[in-house]
């Protein structure tokens, strides 16, 4: 979901069991810091993009998809930026 609260992609997490979004019994159980960074242009309308979750100052992937592009209009708080970022 993004800011506005519509449906702006999808994404396939990589190991369902191991993802820290739910717990034994499938209910959701979010901790994060969670991020999705922008990889490449899709098409014209969305973006591929990658699920990150943050341990320290490494970020580990736990899956990718696509955003619609007019979500980034649309994004949560505090916006794009640029940074580098050590995969894990």
């Amino acid at each position: 979901m993004d800011g506005r609260g519509a449906k702006c992609g999808d994404i396939e997490l990589d190991a369902f069991g191991a993802m820290p979004f739910y717990n034994a019994k499938g209910i959701y159980n979010a901790k994060g810091p969670f991020e999705v960074i922008l990889l490449s242009e899709e098409d014209d309308e969305e973006y591929n993009v990658m699920l990150l979750e943050w341990n320290g100052h490494v970020a580990e992937r736990n899956g990718i998809g696509t955003l619609k592009k007019t979500a980034v209009a649309h994004r949560f708080p505090p916006g794009a930026v640029w940074k580098e970022i050590l995969l894990g």
